[in-house]
């Protein structure tokens, strides 16, 4: 039975309501994805649930996210909710429906009261980062090679920023890294303001992705990025399903991009009367 928790925001109108379970959190480190480009978060967070075998602890109601569920694995689920590992030192936090502007505040108000009453020690938010074509002239779909894109974190701590590959640079990405200020916004950029202000350490892991296609390449990048810089020895995941997935994502795509070459190299087509007109339903 699902059961109202102590965890309300400021305005009482986002709660959190507790699962079913035996779990007790032992100052765990607390992982984020939510809906973005490539779904990169969303792709790596529910990896590692399957993978750590993670029950779900607590779920969000809130006037400010957008009603529905989700339906996944043969059954329905509340689209924002929490997971643990069994040992209690790992949290999954995942949202897959739109949260309203205007109650953002309220969302992560209770979400850092929970935080901060579990102490959660350290937040990493996983998420895709759109690139653009080399040329404004360059329409056609590319694949990303895993040289173009290696993933980078960028944390609230002195000396926590790493770049998996220092001796290449992200095509498109260096604004975000050299030397300017830049600004991150939406849920993962108010996860990572709310943490900063009740003193939690976190960082945010970008992925180079294309925003249109489901990047499971991209997630396994970042999971085996994240798997070198948590010192829990407990996050052992193992990418090689999502490996998969991104060699089949693309193949296909390289069938796609080898598609549409022959169709643009291909002269118009003619009537001259010896073939059929062609009609359109």
């Amino acid at each position: 039975m699902v059961q109202h928790t102590q965890f309300s925001s400021y305005d009482g109108k986002t709660s959190l309501f507790s699962l079913p379970n035996t779990i007790k959190l032992n100052n765990p480190i607390l992982l984020a994805g939510f809906p973005g480009p490539g779904l990169v978060g969303s792709i790596s967070i529910n990896y590692v649930i399957k993978k750590l075998d993670m029950q779900q602890i607590l779920c969000f109601e809130s006037e400010f996210i957008v009603p529905g569920v989700i339906f996944m694995d043969g059954k329905l689920h509340h689209p924002f909710r929490i997971y643990s590992n069994l040992d209690g030192t790992i949290c999954a936090l995942i949202c897959e429906a739109p949260i309203m502007i205007d109650g953002m505040h309220s969302v992560l108000d209770a979400l850092a009261k929970w935080t901060e009453d579990n102490r959660i020690k350290d937040v990493f938010v996983i998420d895709g980062i759109a690139i653009q074509p080399r040329s404004t002239t360059d329409v056609n779909p590319k694949v990303l090679s895993n040289i173009e894109r290696s993933p980078i974190i960028l944390s609230s701590d002195d000396g926590k920023f790493i770049n998996s590959n220092t001796n290449k640079k992200n095509i498109n990405i260096e604004s975000l890294i050299e030397g300017s200020t830049s600004f991150i916004g939406g849920i993962a950029g108010g996860l990572l303001s709310s943490c900063i202000s009740h003193n939690i350490s976190c960082s945010v892991i970008f992925i180079p992705t294309q925003s249109g296609i489901p990047d499971p390449d991209g997630a396994a990048l970042t999971l085996e990025l994240l798997q070198n810089t948590i010192a829990n020895n407990n996050f052992k995941v193992d990418t090689t399903e999502l490996r998969k997935e991104g060699e089949e994502m693309k193949h296909k795509l390289n069938n796609l991009i080898k598609s549409i070459k022959q169709q643009q190299e291909q002269p118009h087509l003619i009537h001259d009367g010896k073939h059929d007109p062609i009609m359109y339903s």
